[in-house]
């Protein structure tokens, strides 16, 4: 990935129902590497895209983080672990409610952009339409929503297996942010 700018910028593309307030302490800790947000995806240097906003991005400077790939396994269930899963890890809960109340503000205020990510769920295969995508993915190895498999969607990515859950980018962002300067 080349760097356009003199200092590199970036861009973060959302999964469902997340938002600014989920992603505070990665800007920081992005802004504390000397990245500047860039106006929006098509200018930035490198595209940070988290679950379901991978859907979204077509360009080879992506870094996904999570792509929602596990067509095999039911939404609710998956929901249910990954909540249940923040609970239980070292996510202190005043985290894991605050994400929660976020991500239901978040749910009814970009209903539309919401909706958009939800059409390609619905394809059996819906990654399948980026299998020649050169890319690259994080995937957390405690991730319900991300198959272990990731390969079969993308297999042209470079795959890099971090510990964590789902959203942890959002609570731990500085392996992320070191992941991403490795690409610049």
């Amino acid at each position: 990935m080349a760097v356009i700018n003199s200092r590199p910028s970036y861009w973060i593309q959302y999964g469902f129902a997340e938002g600014k307030a989920h992603s505070r302490r990665l800007e920081s800790e992005l802004q504390n590497h000397g990245l500047v947000r860039a106006a929006n995806a098509t200018s930035a240097d490198v595209i940070l895209a988290h679950s379901g906003g991978c859907q979204l991005i077509d360009q080879p400077n992506a870094l996904f983080v999570n792509p929602n790939t596990w067509p095999e396994r039911n939404y609710f269930e998956k929901q249910w672990q990954k909540i249940v899963g923040e609970f239980h890890n070292q996510t202190p809960s005043n985290r894991v409610v605050a994400s929660l109340f976020w991500n239901l503000v978040y749910t009814f205020s970009q209903f539309r952009y919401n909706v958009s990510l939800l059409r390609p769920y619905q394809l059996a295969n819906r990654a399948s339409f980026k299998s020649d995508l050169r890319c690259i993915i994080i995937r957390n190895d405690n991730d319900v929503w991300c198959t272990p498999d990731i390969e079969r969607y993308y297999p042209n990515a470079r795959v890099i297996t971090l510990s964590g859950s789902h959203d942890d980018c959002w609570i731990n962002p500085a392996k992320y942010v070191s992941s991403m300067l490795e690409q610049l």
